[in-house]
């Protein structure tokens, strides 16, 4: 099994906020980032995760795992709430993320809240290729994942969350660019474009009231 689904996720745990007692994390791979919230005093950490070995291992190390994709632990999940419902990079794996952003609402608590992170399709690496070397190659992994089926930018990923009835608290750009590398592009655009340094963003974002 590769790397992908061991990577604890460790830069996301700052985003979650505090007072959380139960959370659900869609894609959980095995569970190390949901093993650490609970190491951290979390009462209760459940996840989702399509792929079966990594979900076995996952089992162990929380709460309650349901082997599957999110639509099929619908029955599992619907009389259940959450305080905190974790996104790391699932989102652009959907072909419906407004759909599955309103299945998620109704699994929150009031003013419950949603971690996640989403590649940024304006990274300056990934406009290189499309922009200079005019080439477009799904890979194994990183913003072309042959498994990404939607794209998002900072803007678009809060439009989004906005349209399905959140409040972005919080975002903050991942993994960017050494800025000597980032200088030239961040000089002849004035900077403006700050966004283009990062391969993903972080986003917190607040259940609304209804």
């Amino acid at each position: 099994m590769g790397n992908y689904f061991r990577n604890d996720r460790n830069e996301m745990i700052k985003f979650v906020p505090s007072n959380i007692e139960s959370v659900l994390e869609v894609g959980c791979s095995e569970g190390l980032f949901g093993k650490r919230l609970k190491e951290l005093g979390v009462a209760t950490v459940w996840g989702v995760e399509p792929n079966k070995n990594a979900a076995l291992i996952a089992a162990k190390n929380l709460d309650y795992v349901f082997a599957g994709t999110f639509e099929e632990a619908q029955n599992t999940l619907k009389n259940q709430k959450f305080d905190l419902v974790v996104l790391n990079d699932v989102l652009e794996h959907f072909s419906n993320p407004e759909q599955v952003l309103n299945k998620v609402s109704h699994l929150l608590v009031d003013e419950g809240h949603v971690v996640c992170s989403i590649p940024n399709v304006r990274y300056a690496k990934h406009l290189y290729e499309l922009l200079i070397l005019k080439d477009w190659q799904y890979r194994e992994e990183g913003i072309l994942d042959n498994t990404h089926l939607r794209f998002f930018t900072k803007k678009s990923a809060i439009n989004l969350f906005e349209k399905c009835g959140f409040s972005v608290i919080k975002s903050e750009g991942l993994r960017p660019l050494k800025y000597y590398k980032f200088f030239i592009i961040d000089l002849v655009t004035f900077f403006c474009h700050r966004d283009l340094q990062f391969l993903q963003f972080a986003f917190v974002a607040k259940k609304r009231r209804i």
